[in-house]
């Protein structure tokens, strides 16, 4: 499995349209810019078979959840 981080959302949105191979995004809530939940919207309008797990301690999380979006809650214990 090859791992890629990308710093910010539009670099990431210009990776997906570029490598078809990914599958999955592991996506902080709360991102510079633009929040996580946009950042996926549109990963997924480009690609609706994107994989999502979003990290993130916002308290109303449950509501991110999806057949394809799943939460992965912090702190991490």
């Amino acid at each position: 499995m090859d791992t890629q981080d990308w710093t910010f959302a539009g670099f990431g949105l210009d990776r997906l349209d570029a490598d078809d191979g990914i599958e999955l995004a592991l996506v902080d809530y709360a991102m510079p810019l633009v929040s996580g939940r946009q950042f996926v919207e549109e990963a997924q309008r480009r690609r609706p078979d994107l994989a999502v797990i979003y990290v993130t301690g916002y308290a109303a999380a449950d509501a991110l959840v999806s057949d394809k979006c799943s939460v992965l809650r912090k702190p991490f214990r």
